[in-house]
């Protein structure tokens, strides 16, 4: 068997998971599990990539946290594996600022264009690097000195502990220190400040500085000696070509020390090697390109962007030089590092005071905005305003967008009170950890030994300082298969934001095997694609509604242009889609046929369809195929059957969720009251309906707060109107058509309208519940069982279901219906060291619903406040509800909560997480987008709290859900409340370990986790601890697993 994949090698563990797909495959089964997969592209070896253990070659990586990119542009930390590929040729791709990476023609690396192989790259073209290096600060070594000798019998071990002082000398050292002895270190200085500061770090270490002459200091001391040839600077004689200070670098025990600790090296070296030029810019010259590149990359931990350049001296050789000349990063040197000598630090400062009212320099900092963005806010502009004008130089392509103009725009924005969206998506932009460089130099190169470096769960890593790509492996084993019995692939997920990784994968794919007849199509909704800006903003109702009206009254010209509503246009339509499928090539993205689309002037989600036809790889939403409403007519388009199928799941956990919330749905009083306002709007007598509805309400439940209803019960009310549930249906569907079609706003009489007419529907099992809120009802119809949707896997010729935490796997097949016959599942092992984590119940506490109140909140709330105490680091604390959460963070007296809170948007969100990287406490709820949707994975919580079980409450619609899973597998129990419930605790405690070597104590306060039926999440191969001092056991667990303690330095020799 032959698989086809992106690269020659793979790990061991991917290829155990792809045949066992393989062989799933072959035998018509359907296969669950949970695995990592991934594989990357080609690097030579000696590629600097920025690890947590500092830079490091690429030839000497092996498993380690590197940056990475997300879609949003903002980096953080995550874990790749490296693999010896072989010898390859290779180019050399140079930037203006100096960043210079070697790789294999077939990398990709991304641009504003999208990831473009480095064979298809050109001079002068853009390509991203970073503004900004993510550390997870690691507590420096101590540095240890046996003596050897057998006559130094007086000579104690010895132990250097780097401070800020002892940083500092490092610093200043590397910039004008010298070695002229076997022991005596030299200095040459005439800062008084230098002197000072050297002075202190040597009294720290006992030592005492001594001059000699007008600007020479030496000190004797073997072991600072070695400290210091450790610490970047080897002991090169001035015999050898450049002496030491050709081969100086900033050693990774310091870069990737805590901030201020670094902050505090840096500031000696350009303390005694630095200076400032009239210029308007910092610089550092030296002979070593190793501390240039170094320093390069350490400089980008304070967000501080640089440039590299060499300089020619006929006496001395060349020299490389470092500069920083833009305006903000000025800003941060002074504020992170600054100068300690007194005239250069007046310098700056002068230059700082003479920019502050100057643009930056637009050559460095310039941002990348999409064209259909930019057209939105030039409407937002009035014409003849200098911001209308600078717009239009960037539609056009003359100039690129400059911080300084973002900067007016987002003000501009805000003070006339735009949409909130513009100024947001603005500031997201300006924040970005992204640089655009221009390429000033592509270089062929000799063979190299090269190799395969790949993040799983971002696809691409920071290498040399600019973002390379690589890919996943999840498609290959069933492209193989699907390829070799003639079948269609369908790649189905939760987000559009996963679609592209799975087009890189086809890409790939196709690239390395050419010979392969493989197509792939991205298909999103069609709100999602749609070009006319009469109707793409409104909601999914009522665009659904005003596109379907417009297609059937041959209004839509961009329809009719894609496939034509006579003879004579259909032939010009199939002869411009003939056009469209030459140039499309393997796989193109929805945005793609969008963009082309505009072009044409021609409905994409049409094209997509017809694309649909010609491919065996389809990506697309869950709801294509596991809405019943949708599918057959989806198929229907694209000429596909279901049982020539193979149906990829991705993140399969969310799946059985995701069909009942597409198949409920629920109205209420301010439904009613908001259909009788656009009644009136249209000149049409509603009558007193909301008024009626509640009064409805309220006879159904006299005593209750809710209650389980028959479906005549509701439509009995209805014909209290004179009309049936469909006529009604019929009559609000018509007045919402002509709401829609006159304000182009979304319609409650639509909403009413199609809950109206699934309302009597029994084809599934689902239940009907009337609620009592305040003095407002609300009326919903809610799936149970969403296996009537999900067994049309059973009909597949094959599926493949893969989540991380797709457990228990008996229940999940149960739920969608999987037929038990032909499901093989599979459980792969967990990655973590047991050693690393901690597990620990806390006894006499509980969320329980009878033992809620003041008291136990009290409790709960303080030994929530001994834990914080006791971490080292930030804390991570997951309440079942937002009631409970809303009960005990009043009576926690640590400071710096950062609070989740009901319905917060996404940018509200992301500020959240930014405040919690600069320290504090998280809250949030289990089953909330803080404790399943986000990845810590820069080191940001080292103790997570999982305050109770987060059981759903015992309502009517939640016993309901228990008797169905009761009645119809004996487990209903479990199913329907215990599983759900603690599941949620489980994905929370996983947000500390994202990486194999992350620690972690996770504390479950709930008596609870001792029982079985909730015990079964704890992984027993890990240490689990029950105690009634939860915080006695989180402060041995740190003090156990400090990284080092601190030792005092004795008297140096």
């Amino acid at each position: 068997m032959v698989i086809y994949f992106r690269h020659e090698r793979v790990r061991p563990f991917q290829k155990e998971l792809m045949d066992d797909i393989y062989n799933a495959l072959s035998e018509r089964k359907l296969f669950m599990a949970s695995a990592p997969t991934g594989s990357g592209k080609c690097i030579s070896g000696d590629s600097l990539v920025f690890t947590s253990k500092g830079l490091v070659m690429a030839k000497d990586l092996s498993s380690e946290n590197v940056n990475s990119i997300s879609e949003t542009h903002t980096l953080s930390l995550k874990r790749g594996f490296m693999v010896k590929v072989g010898k390859e040729k290779i180019c050399r791709i140079q930037s203006r600022h100096g960043y210079e990476i070697k790789s294999t023609y077939s990398h990709k690396f991304l641009t504003p264009c999208g990831w473009k192989k480095a064979e298809n790259l050109k001079l002068g073209e853009k390509i991203a690097t970073v503004r900004r290096l993510i550390v997870t600060p690691r507590s420096p070594q101590r540095f240890g000195f046996e003596p050897t000798s057998p006559h130094a019998t007086n000579v104690k071990r010895y132990a250097i502990r780097l401070t800020k002082n002892i940083s500092y000398l490092v610093g200043a050292f590397i910039g004008d220190g010298s070695f002229n002895s076997r022991i005596r270190i030299r200095f040459t200085l005439k800062s008084p400040e230098i002197i000072e500061r050297i002075s202190m770090a040597m009294s720290e270490l006992g030592l005492t500085l001594k001059r000699y002459g007008t600007s020479d200091y030496h000190v004797d001391s073997v072991v600072l000696k070695k400290f210091l040839e450790k610490y970047g600077s080897p002991d090169v004689r001035i015999g050898r070509k450049g002496g030491k200070c050709a081969h100086v670098y900033v050693p990774n025990e310091i870069m990737v020390s805590p901030q201020s600790i670094f902050a505090e090296f840096l500031s000696g070296l350009f303390d005694t090697d630095g200076y400032v030029e009239k210029s308007n810019s910092i610089c550092l010259t030296t002979k070593s390109e190793r501390l240039v590149r170094t320093l390069k990359f350490g400089l980008l931990r304070f967000g501080i962007i640089s440039q590299m350049g060499k300089k020619a001296n006929r006496r001395y050789g060349t020299y490389f030089i470092l500069r920083i000349s833009d305006r903000l990063s000025l800003v941060q040197f002074e504020k992170f590092i600054g100068f300690t000598v007194s005239y250069k630090k007046s310098r700056l400062r002068a230059i700082l005071a003479s920019l502050k009212n100057k643009k930056t320099n637009p050559n460095i900092d310039t941002f990348e905005i999409d064209s259909a963005f930019l057209l939105e806010l030039r409407k937002q502009v009035p014409w003849g305003n200098k911001l209308y004008d600078s717009l239009c130089e960037y539609l056009v392509g003359n100039k690129k967008p400059t911080r300084y103009t973002l900067d007016l725009l987002i003000k501009f924005l805000k003070k006339n009170k735009c949409r909130n969206e513009y100024p947001s998506r603005l500031e997201a932009i300006l924040n970005s950890d992204i640089l655009w460089d221009d390429i000033v130099e592509i270089q062929n190169m000799p063979e190299e030994e090269v190799f395969d470096f790949s993040v799983p769960a971002a696809k691409n890593f920071v290498a040399e300082g600019i973002i390379a790509h690589n890919s996943d492996a999840a498609l290959s084993s069933a492209i193989t298969y699907a390829l070799e019995n003639d079948l269609t692939v369908f790649f189905l997920t939760p987000k559009i934001s996963q679609h592209k990784i799975a087009l890189e994968v086809v890409k790939g794919i196709a690239e390395k095997h050419p010979q392969l007849k493989l197509r792939a199509v991205d298909i999103v909704g069609r709100s999602h694609c749609c070009i006319d800006d009469n109707i793409s903003r409104l909601d999914h109702d009522a665009f659904q509604t005003l596109c379907s009206k417009k297609r059937k009254n041959k209004e839509c010209m961009y329809y009719g242009n894609a496939r034509g509503y006579n003879r004579i246009q259909e032939a010009k339509a199939s002869s411009t889609f003939r056009v469209v499928l030459e140039q499309y090539g393997v796989a193109q993205s929805h945005h793609d046929l969008i963009k082309i689309g505009r072009e044409y002037c021609s409905c994409p989600y049409e094209w997509l369809l017809r694309l649909g036809e010609e491919s065996n790889v389809i990506i697309a939403d869950y709801h294509h195929l596991m809405n019943p409403h949708i599918r057959d007519i989806f198929l229907g388009k694209v000429k596909k059957r279901i049982e020539d199928s193979i149906i990829i799941i991705d993140e399969a956990h969310n799946l059985a969720q995701r069909v009942r919330d597409s198949l409920s749905s629920r109205i209420g009083t301010f439904t009613f009251s908001r259909m009788a306002k656009e009644m009136r709007f249209l000149g049409l007598d509603a009558g007193p309906v909301k008024e009626e509805f509640e009064l409805w309400g309220a006879s159904m439940l006299p005593k209750e707060e809710e209650r389980i209803i028959a479906a005549k019960s509701f439509e009995l009310f209805i014909e209290k109107f004179g009309l049936g549930m469909d006529e009604a249906a019929n009559r609000l569907a018509e007045a919402g058509y002509d709401f829609v079609e006159k304000t182009g706003k979304k319609s409650a009489c639509l909403k009413l309208a199609g809950f109206f007419t699934e309302w009597g529907d029994s084809s599934h099992e689902c239940v009907r519940v009337l609620r009592r809120r305040g003095t407002t009802h609300l009326l919903s119809k809610s799936l149970l069982d969403p296996s009537p949707a999900t067994r049309i896997l059973n009909h597949c010729a094959s599926a493949v279901l893969m989540s991380g935490t797709l457990i228990p796997l008996e229940m999940h097949r149960d739920i969608l219906g999987l037929d038990k016959e032909r499901t093989v599942m599979r459980t792969y092992p967990s990655p973590f060291d047991r050693r690393n984590t901690t597990n620990i119940i806390t006894n006499n506490l509980t969320t329980k619903y009878s033992r809620r109140g003041m008291e136990e909140y009290t409790a709960i709330a303080d030994k929530t406040d001994r834990i914080i105490s006791r971490t080292p680091g930030g804390t991570a604390v997951f309440f079942p509800s937002y009631k409970v959460m809303d009960s005990v963070l009043p009576l926690m007296r640590s400071r710096n909560l950062l609070v989740q809170k009901l319905g917060m948007r996404p940018y509200e969100t992301r500020q959240l997480l930014k405040d919690f990287k600069d320290g504090g406490t998280l809250c949030g709820v289990q089953g909330g987008s803080l404790s399943e949707g986000v990845d810590y994975c820069e080191g940001e919580i080292k103790t997570v709290v999982i305050v109770g079980v987060a059981l759903e409450e015992m309502g009517v619609e939640t016993q309901a859900l228990i008797d169905y899973y009761d009645e119809k597998f004996g487990r209903g129990w479990d199913y329907g409340y215990l599983y759900p419930g603690t599941i949620k605790a489980l994905q929370a405690a996983g947000r500390a370990r994202r990486k194999e070597s992350d620690r972690v104590a996770v504390v479950y306060m709930d008596e609870r986790f001792q029982w079985s039926k909730y015990s079964w999440i704890l992984n027993k191969q890990e240490r689990i601890v029950i105690t009634d001092t939860p915080e006695e056991e989180v402060g041995r667990f740190w003090e156990k697993h400090a990284i080092h303690s601190e030792i005092r330095p004795e008297k140096a020799r």
